[in-house]
């Protein structure tokens, strides 16, 4: 069902027939050269970054710390909703496809502001608040490697893979799940960094990096599975 090569492409995804953004959607690997060239470009605008992903990082870090200062386990769920769904990860996971040095660099960028949000949030509650207690929290599976954890975030990643590319949404849930196993363990490690908390420190540091890693590479190789003739 690809387009025929005569027929013009429009330079949106969205401007084909539904029917035939579905059916590149589902089997990009039959898609034209040009179709496939369309739907990566429709991929990483959808997961470019935009003000709104900046200010929710902002807001949903400080609220993050909030939960943290006052052992609130609502207000870590707040947090959990306002943090942006970590799109940067999946831009990165693209570039083997899409090789645009520029998007990537972006997208890099884009990944170190929460990273650097989460662990200055931790640091402050650490600096103000150094005998802050997380007993009303249930961390404690976040400042160390557990299986069901490192579970969570693979199949979290591939399953947002899926949607990205199936549906054209970011879903929010999955990315929930995703920043409480990426930013939330940073969080607790800028914590542990100025405490001097050997819980969280480098211990929350290396989970959270490992879980981070662990997404990229999920999401790469779910988006290779999708679309392993183009690559």
């Amino acid at each position: 069902m690809s387009l025929p090569s005569s027929e013009p492409l429009p330079d949106d995804i969205h401007e084909l027939p539904p029917a035939r953004q579905r059916h590149l959607r589902r089997m990009p690997r039959a898609a034209s050269p040009a179709e496939w060239e369309i739907l990566v470009e429709s991929l990483l605008n959808l997961t470019g970054p935009t003000l709104e992903f900046f200010l929710l990082a902002l807001l949903g870090a400080a609220t993050a710390g909030a939960a943290l200062y006052f052992n609130e386990p609502m207000l870590l769920i707040v947090a959990l909703v306002l943090l942006p769904f970590n799109s940067p990860i999946f831009n990165l996971a693209l570039y083997p496809a899409s090789r645009k040095v520029g998007s990537a660099l972006k997208s890099l960028i884009s990944l170190a502001v929460p990273i650097v949000l989460s662990f200055g949030a931790g640091a402050l509650v650490g600096w103000f608040a150094p005998e802050s207690s997380f007993d009303r929290l249930a961390l404690t599976t976040i400042y160390g490697p557990w299986w069901p954890n490192l579970a969570a975030v693979a199949g979290s990643a591939v399953f947002c893979s899926l949607i990205l590319v199936r549906q054209d949404r970011l879903p929010r849930l999955a990315g929930a799940i995703l920043s409480y196993e990426i930013l939330l363990p940073l969080t607790l490690a800028g914590f542990g960094l100025i405490t001097g908390a050997s819980a969280f420190w480098p211990g929350a540091l290396i989970v959270a990096l490992l879980h981070l890693a662990l997404a990229l590479r999920s999401e790469e190789r779910r988006v290779g599975k999708e679309c392993r003739s183009r690559w």
